[in-house]
């Protein structure tokens, strides 16, 4: 059954059968997917179901292969032309490209706009047809200005892309924050707005149409068109039915400082276009390939360009809400835009964005490899357990090749120790001739979810009572905040719900790079009294967190029914059995004592959540791990901590907080 039958049904049948229908997610619409060609037939699963509810895939050469050059491809399932962006021509046969499926497609070709074998590396945005984010219309011209054609997006567009398919003519874009109704831009071409009321009739489309003129472009006599249509704050998707995944609107650069874009939620996919002037490209970031915080590198294709991938710096960048633009880069000039959400789907089951694992071969200055988990990886972290080496933390918000040590204060460092995580067929860590080129690395995987985990960047400001919006989507019950280019002794700050005293004219935080108890500040508030909320974490003017000048990361991390448990415990030296709400035990377990000293113990069952000894590794310390103890011991709702514990883990009265992922 369509979607739009489907929504129809729903409101007839009321909030009984409203029960029954599956919510819409950006997950289940929208995919950016990265891939090396290999000039055989592979298979892109990413989710999407093309095959039942139809869509586009654009794809496009990024770097890498025999070639300098080569084309966007644009092939959906209601035209059977391939399409390119950056070009005027008509489309050609389609028919040996894809086979169009439920998760996804499979790549029928050795093409090099798609798959050629010589290495080299791809980008490809599906766009799945869904009432309130994207609709794919065909049509034959008439030449009759004022036409109307009927579309099942549902709503009102907020972009409207039409190519003809059988003749040479540009890309006639519409777009509902450009100066007028009859202005236009071509998506082929680094045009600025132009007046043109032929192409679209000077008329704004609506919920069920949209209107051409007579013009080649958009409605010639036995010219055969596809219109691609994308929606406008639809508020309809997510797990309350009430959430925007696509936006379109305009910012002012304004040359000088940064400007905020608000947008309701945190983008992974930005199109933008300058249209008060002449002379730039249509540029599209994604979040896999480099789409990020502050300091980092991030990259764009070029709509119209049919050149490799380009770095740009953070001109643009992604914040909680919206996306930053450096005016002082971006000039005194007005843009358009389209965004689309990041991932805001809950997970169902915890492999879904937890990941342990151990390889304990590899050696030399080739790195260590891993399998990519069956998720996109938004932070990990690693350590060679076998040698007194750094925890190192990594994230995609920063960037992959930006480095946080656990153990100690130090500055955000650049190294290439982390490679192939801007593709989906593994990583690598190492590669640099350090530390992690030998056996026994561990990695700790995680995907940013809803009720899950969540990253956020942010610049210090020193305002008290500094609201930080995050995407978590419930309380965040665990913190940990660093300052990426300040080190302020001693340096991670940890908020906890268990130590935090509401009501209290105090704050509390305990130290990640330390074995020290949790802190009771009475001058400096870190969290300013505050408990977060589901949409914001609270600031005080510390130094530790919201310093003038510096870049801060923060994780949060939430309790989510059956996946993870942000808990307490109080020690009785005898065994004790910590309910997570598991069904199968914690593969990962991380434990601190509060009230007195003492270090922060990490298991995971890659190494050994066993009835015999366990061997764990500290956060806190660098050093190799214990392998000749038994602190800890498998328990099917969570996990026990022994008689044998010390007291760092088990002193009779003691109070300890943990995380534990299933």
């Amino acid at each position: 059954m369509d979607r739009i039958t489907l929504n129809a049904l729903q409101g007839a049948a009321g909030a009984a059968g409203a029960a029954g229908v599956d919510k819409v997610y950006v997950d289940d619409v929208f995919s950016t997917y990265l891939y090396v060609g290999t000039g055989s037939a592979q298979t892109i699963d990413n989710g999407i179901d093309l095959d039942g509810e139809g869509g586009l895939i654009w794809t496009k050469w990024r770097s890498g292969g025999s070639y300098s050059v080569e084309s966007h491809a644009l092939i959906d399932t209601d035209n059977e032309k391939l399409l390119r962006s950056n070009t005027d021509g008509s489309g050609s046969s389609a028919d040996h490209y894809y086979t169009f499926q439920s998760t996804g497609y499979q790549i029928d070709t050795g093409s090099s706009l798609v798959n050629h074998d010589s290495g080299g590396e791809y980008c490809s945005w599906t766009f799945r047809k869904a009432p309130g984010f994207f609709d794919v219309v065909t049509y034959t011209g008439d030449a009759n200005a004022g036409r109307t054609i009927a579309h099942n997006l549902g709503s009102v567009p907020g972009m409207v892309i039409i190519k003809s398919t059988s003749t040479i003519e540009p890309w006639a874009v519409w777009h509902r924050s450009l100066s007028s109704n009859s202005d236009t831009l071509r998506l082929n071409e680094d045009w600025d707005e132009r007046s043109n009321q032929s192409w679209f009739n000077s008329t704004a489309p609506t919920s069920s149409v949209f209107t051409v003129g007579a013009a080649g472009e958009t409605n010639n006599t036995n010219v055969d068109y596809v219109a691609y249509l994308f929606a406008h704050d639809d508020q309809q998707f997510g797990t309350g039915g009430d959430e925007s995944i696509i936006k379109c609107g305009e910012f002012d650069a304004g040359g000088s400082g940064d400007v905020a874009v608000t947008l309701g939620f945190e983008p992974q996919w930005l199109l933008i276009k300058k249209y008060s002037s002449t002379g730039d490209d249509w540029i599209i970031h994604d979040h896999m390939r480099g789409f990020g915080a502050e300091g980092g590198t991030n990259y764009m294709l070029r709509l119209n360009s049919d050149g490799t991938e380009v770095s740009y710096g953070d001109y643009l960048r992604p914040s909680s809400d919206g996306f930053i633009v450096d005016g002082a880069s971006m000039g005194n000039y007005q843009y358009v835009y389209m965004a689309i959400r990041r991932p805001h789907k809950k997970p169902a089951a915890a492999t879904e964005v937890f990941s342990v694992d151990e390889q304990s071969s590899g050696s030399g200055s080739g790195g260590v490899s891993f399998p990519l988990p069956s998720f996109p990886l938004d932070c990990i972290i690693a350590k060679r357990a076998s040698s007194n080496a750094d925890f190192r933390v990594f994230d995609r918000i920063r960037g992959y090749s930006k480095s946080l040590i656990t153990n100690d204060n130090s500055i955000e460092s650049t190294e290439t120790v982390l490679a192939g995580l801007d593709q989906m067929s593994g990583y690598t860590v190492g590669g640099n001739g350090g530390v992690f080129n030998h056996s026994d690395v561990i990695t700790y995987s995680f995907k940013r979810a809803p009720g899950f985990f969540d990253v956020v960047a942010y610049a210090g400001n020193y305002v008290d009572g500094r609201n930080v919006p995050h995407n978590l989507g419930v309380i965040p019950e665990l913190m940990i905040v660093k300052g990426r280019g300040s080190n302020t002794n001693p340096g991670w700050y940890v908020y906890h719900k268990d130590i935090f005293i509401s009501g209290s004219s105090y704050d509390q935080y305990i130290f990640l790079n330390s074995n020290d108890y949790a802190q009771t500040a009475s001058s400096t508030l870190y969290w300013n009294q505050t408990r977060p909320t589901s949409s914001v974490f609270t600031l005080g003017e510390g130094n530790g967190v919201n310093q003038t000048g510096y870049n801060y990361i923060a994780y949060l991390f939430a309790t989510l029914p059956g996946i993870s448990k942000v808990g307490s415990y109080t020690g009785t030296g005898n065994d004790i059995d910590v309910d997570c709400g598991f069904t199968s035990g914690a593969r990962f377990v991380l434990v601190k004592r509060t009230d007195s000293t003492g270090d922060w113990y990490l298991w995971d069952t890659e190494r050994g959540i066993t009835a015999g000894d366990d061997p764990h590794v500290l956060l806190n310390e660098l050093h190799s791990q214990v392998s000749n103890n038994s602190n800890i011991d498998p328990h099917n709702p969570g996990f026990q901590i022994t008689d044998d514990a010390p007291d760092a883990l088990n002193a009779s009265g003691g109070e300890y907080m943990y995380l534990a992922i299933a």
